[in-house]
């Protein structure tokens, strides 16, 4: 008898919604802690998703080079590119 008073029902004993808030805090927490890390890797440019876009930004035979692998120009296109730029 003693137990049911103090342990009864209401006392928060048992699988209840403050187990749901217990496991989801931590779980928001974590999934926005990454979340966060991994916008601001993004923006500041240390990581890049589409970087075929900057190829031979600087290098202009490179950017002839994948410009002929993507098939975006002929082989004779590229070899006077190629020889254009080493005059």
């Amino acid at each position: 008898m003693y137990f049911h008073h103090m342990y009864g029902p209401g006392t928060g004993l048992g699988f209840g919604i403050g187990a749901v808030f217990l496991t989801l805090i931590p779980l928001i927490f974590w999934v926005l802690l990454i979340w966060l890390v991994f916008r601001l890797v993004i923006r500041h440019g240390h990581y890049h998703w589409h970087q075929d876009h900057d190829h031979g930004a600087g290098d202009p035979v490179a950017a002839a080079k994948m410009r002929y692998a993507k098939g975006e120009i002929t082989k004779a296109e590229f070899e006077a590119i190629k020889k254009d730029l080493k005059d």
